[in-house]
């Protein structure tokens, strides 16, 4: 789905993934548990 978004070519849609992606990441990445935080999803 997010490839489709960004194949558009809508500058809106394709700022506001990007944006929520890293707010995303900053919010619940700090939550992560284990040793290593990593951005891996395996």
């Amino acid at each position: 789905m997010i490839m489709l978004i960004f194949m558009s070519f809508n500058w809106w849609l394709m700022i506001s993934v990007a944006v929520g992606a890293g707010l995303g990441h900053y919010v619940w990445g700090s939550r992560i548990s284990g040793s290593s935080q990593s951005l891996a999803c395996h």
